[in-house]
């Protein structure tokens, strides 16, 4: 979704999903909302902002990123992106049948299903904790048409 609304929009999505691996904060299935040790979340986040540094404007995407963190950021517009009325098993469908190049074609199904409970459960509760900030994608095409204006017209309020 943030690689479609990056072209659309023009600017640049950086994936924090990628450099939560990249950079040795991964820590799955230990429980941790956003797969990184509390311990070592602010440095994280260090980390990302100074990457944000070099854009006027830019697209956090993934789950390393804690909603009620997101002001760290400084963003012009926040959106949470959240399948909420979607099952673990729909969401593997959707990734089988949409996912041709993603990282989740090197995933095994049962790896992929867990991951997917996981997203599902953190997802529910940031967007109960943060309903100001939802839009529920568990209808793909509505959802990024939705998050496209929404983030449009925050941007458009900036300037």
């Amino acid at each position: 979704m943030a690689g479609l609304l990056s072209r659309e929009l023009d600017i640049p999505a950086i994936c924090t999903d990628k450099y939560r691996y990249d950079w040795g904060f991964h820590e799955p299935w230990k429980g941790y909302e956003t797969e990184i040790a509390p311990e070592k979340q602010d440095l994280f986040y260090e980390k990302i902002a100074a990457l944000c540094a070099d854009y006027p404007h830019f697209i956090l995407e993934g789950n390393a990123i804690n909603p009620r963190d997101i002001e760290r950021f400084a963003p012009d517009a926040a959106v949470l992106l959240a399948r909420i009325d979607i099952t673990p098993m729909e969401c593997l469908r959707l990734c089988r049948q949409f996912d041709k190049d993603d990282w989740t074609c090197r995933r095994d199904d049962d790896y992929l299903l867990k991951l997917f409970a996981d997203y599902t459960r953190f997802a529910r509760k940031w967007a109960a904790e943060n309903p100001e900030l939802l839009i529920d994608t568990s209808d793909y095409n509505a959802g990024i048409e939705t998050a496209h204006a929404v983030i449009l017209e925050k941007l458009n309020a900036s300037v």
